[in-house]
């Protein structure tokens, strides 16, 4: 839990205490996506993050295609995921998929470019894929 609330106007604590609460809750769901066996003392470590950047035309129609799941995250081994839009450019769309094994990882990553190559390529332009391991990640 954060520390006291900063002097702010009355009619605003309620959305700062709502805001955190939201945020609680996020990192609590993508918590609780983590074995147990995976998080100590605040330390979460996922081992693989496959990170997609592109540039898409109409945000709700990719989005409706991203929802679909045409490659079914969750048996392809995706073990959470953030979708991300820039603030300079909403169009622009960042995906991090985690994944607990690399062969998992780089098998997606094989049946993205395929699908880029087919049937999404009229959605998403400039489309990359980069594989990382995470070395750390703490939640404070």
């Amino acid at each position: 839990m954060a520390g006291p609330l900063p002097s702010i106007p009355c009619e605003h604590a309620a959305v700062v205490i709502k805001a955190r609460e939201v945020h609680r809750q996020a990192r609590s769901v993508y918590t609780d996506r983590v074995p147990a066996s995976r998080r100590a003392g605040g330390i979460e470590n996922l081992m693989f993050t496959l990170h997609i950047e592109h540039t898409i035309g109409d945000y709700d129609q990719w989005k409706r295609m991203f929802d679909s799941d045409p490659l079914n995250r969750r048996a392809a081994g995706v073990a959470a995921f953030r979708v991300l839009r820039t603030v300079a450019d909403p169009n622009a769309v960042w995906i991090d998929l985690d994944f607990e094994a690399r062969a998992d990882a780089e098998a997606m990553k094989t049946a993205l470019e395929r699908m880029w190559a087919g049937p999404a390529a009229a959605m998403v332009h400039g489309p990359t894929a980069r594989l990382s391991e995470n070395v750390e990640t703490i939640t404070l």
